[in-house]
């Protein structure tokens, strides 16, 4: 029971401090240029998505946190940023247990970050004009393959389709 709730501990720290670091590699936002994180979904699509109920989105100048009812870490996060690159170049290199796929159909490209060893999407990076656009759901359990990441698919084009 104790190493079940310290194991919990440390993955809500280890999501924490992973939103924080994403933040702080990324560039500071211009409050007038670029949009609200969370008017990109409605609080009923990520439900949809996440397929519970979720608090309403919480925006902070590290993005939008959606978390599910009873939960404390953030299943999706959104994190919006102006970048003339396409997403790929953008990104950069990934190393270790992760891969880049190209993503069809979304803004104006896109990709997914997968972790090889559990084959789930952690990450999708969409460019549409002049914004990059991150979509982080570390707990999501959304496999490239899968009908969830198709459907993720629609709703984060229709999300960038609010830009």
């Amino acid at each position: 029971m104790a190493s079940e709730r310290s194991f919990w501990v440390l993955m809500r720290l280890f999501v924490y401090l992973f939103v924080i670091w994403s933040a702080l590699t990324w560039n500071a936002r211009a409050a007038d240029d670029i949009p609200p994180h969370c008017s990109l979904f409605t609080q009923q699509e990520v439900a949809e998505l996440m397929g519970k109920a979720v608090q309403p989105g919480e925006e902070t100048p590290l993005g939008c946190a959606w978390i599910p009812e009873g939960k404390m870490s953030s299943y999706l996060t959104v994190y919006i940023k102006t970048e003339s690159q396409t997403a790929k170049k953008a990104i950069g290199a990934r190393q270790g247990d992760f891969e880049v796929i190209d993503v069809s159909g979304v803004g104006d490209d896109a990709v997914a970050v997968i972790r090889k060893s559990s084959q789930r999407v952690l990450d999708m990076y969409i460019h549409k004009g002049k914004y990059l656009v991150r979509f982080n759901m570390p707990f999501l359990k959304i496999m490239p393959s899968g009908n969830e990441f198709d459907n993720f698919k629609k709703a984060a084009q229709k999300a960038v389709n609010r830009l």
